[in-house]
């Protein structure tokens, strides 16, 4: 992805959305203001099984708690796709410093990507106990 500066991957753990995988500190940073207002892309993808692209923090309404921290971060525009194994289930979320960072070429390659991490996730559950259900 050219534009994306980051990218996590948030699955539920023990009820609670765990950020699992992440580029930096900073990504981790912007999916736990996702946690804490319960709200954010990464919670919706996740809760709705849908994905959401957010092509301008600045213009967002859907989540007045999380888009201020987001930005005060410096992220400008996200894409968070749903992830679901056999057990496990979360997001895959891309967060880019510029808005508009994810036309249909990023989305195309992210649902790409998205299915294939679901399909890990499906053979990791299948070869894990339910400790980390």
């Amino acid at each position: 992805m050219p534009h994306a500066s980051g990218v996590s991957i948030t699955l539920e753990r023990h009820g609670q959305p765990t950020t699992v995988a992440a580029s930096s500190d900073a990504v981790v940073t912007v999916d736990h203001h996702q946690y804490d207002t319960g709200q954010g892309p990464c919670l919706d993808a996740n809760t709705y099984e849908q994905w959401l692209s957010v092509d301008s923090l600045a213009e967002e309404t859907r989540w007045p708690a999380f888009v201020p921290r987001a930005m005060d971060e410096g992220i400008r525009s996200i894409l968070s796709l749903p992830l679901k194994g056999t057990r496990s289930h979360g997001s895959l979320n891309l967060y880019a410093t510029i808005e508009r960072a994810f036309g249909e070429p990023e989305q195309q390659l992210a649902t790409l990507l998205a299915a294939g991490a679901s399909r890990v996730l499906t053979t990791a559950d299948q070869h894990t106990n339910d400790e980390f259900a």
